[in-house]
């Protein structure tokens, strides 16, 4: 039972960092970043459309991209997290804390998760401040594993041989809800919006409330799914590989909403292993979800919230990986 606990949690982790992992999105999808004015009036005008735009065949920022910049732009955001995971034909939940801040820099970041594992718990936390990206993760029993950016020296370097320069930060260093959106959107390929809305009880004794939202969808782009599923495309499908999912869903804050196509809920899904009747198509299963709720723009005063102090822990310089990336998306461009 607990080799199986560990290989879910390590399942949770792995959808939680999968779509942030590898890659570099679009030039026009870099949350953090408003290039011009246009670009901040384009976030701003979708709460004034009267339809929201299609994700397909536009020639326009993406849905997907709007919300990460819409969320980037915000001078201070909390909310409360929760997360399910199921894998290995067990369940697991997690809970957790999202703080964000706006700077010169770039949004000041700090994300915690949660997840009970038997009597220890593994946990995730990411805290991006004005100088340094620190990134935990702690899977028991394995010991935890500490990353550090530090993000003058990749500006620094990654910037110092360009002419004019770029702005003054990226997706790769935009941490949080921004960096997640804007590695789905370059990742994944999404449908059309559906409207829809979600009914929850605020509180115990208090009416059903109703919230209207946009539902989007999207799976894999061709490239990055031949890269994760190797030679097991040949055989069939992802559904082969049962810790990846196949396609992920994200619930979007309405139009009249205070939080604008905000992300509430992103869930990832994979069908039902085949082999199934022919007449019965495979059900989906959902593999992983995160929501986000009590949204708020009340951040509490702590100077010290986005400030990590590693101790005697032994820390890994994840530096020259993004300055690779960065250096490689210089000579793209």
């Amino acid at each position: 039972m607990r080799h199986s606990l560990t290989r879910l949690t390590a399942a949770a982790v792995l959808m939680l960092v999968l779509p942030v992992a590898k890659g570099d999105p679009p030039e026009s999808s870099v949350p953090g970043v408003v290039r011009s004015d246009g670009a901040r009036e384009s976030a701003r005008d979708l709460t004034r459309e009267s339809s929201m735009p299609s994700n397909v065949g536009s020639g326009q920022p993406s849905v997907i991209s709007l919300s990460a910049s819409r969320v980037a732009l915000e001078p201070a955001l909390a909310a409360d997290l929760r997360c399910r995971v199921s894998a290995f034909d067990q369940q697991l939940v997690g809970a957790g804390h999202y703080v964000q801040v706006a700077s010169p820099s770039g949004p000041l970041v700090r994300l915690e998760l949660r997840i009970g594992l038997g009597d220890e718990v593994v946990s995730w936390l990411e805290v991006r401040g004005p100088q340094s990206y620190w990134l935990r993760r702690h899977i028991p029993p394995a010991p935890p594993v500490l990353g550090r950016v530090d993000l003058r020296q990749v500006r620094r370097q990654a910037y110092d041989s360009q002419d004019p320069p770029p702005g003054p930060e990226t997706w790769i260093l935009a941490g949080g809800i921004p960096h997640l959106l804007g590695a789905l959107d370059a990742h994944f390929d999404f449908d059309p919006l559906r409207q829809d809305e979600l009914r929850f009880q605020p509180a115990p004794g208090e009416s059903v409330a109703r919230l209207p939202v946009w539902i989007v969808r999207g799976r894999w782009k061709p490239s990055y799914r031949t890269q994760l599923a190797g030679s097991q495309e040949k055989k069939g499908n992802l559904r082969l590989l049962p810790q990846v999912p196949e396609e992920v869903e994200l619930v979007l804050g309405g139009q009249q909403t205070p939080f604008p196509l905000f992300p509430y809920r992103i869930t990832f899904w994979q069908q039902g292993p085949p082999g199934q009747p022919a007449d019965r198509a495979p059900a989906w299963r959902e593999l992983f979800s995160l929501e986000f709720f009590h949204v708020s723009r009340h951040v509490p005063s702590d100077p010290g919230l986005f400030d990590y102090e590693p101790g005697d822990q032994e820390v890994e310089n994840l530096t020259p990986a993004y300055v690779q990336r960065l250096q490689r998306r210089a000579i793209q461009r």
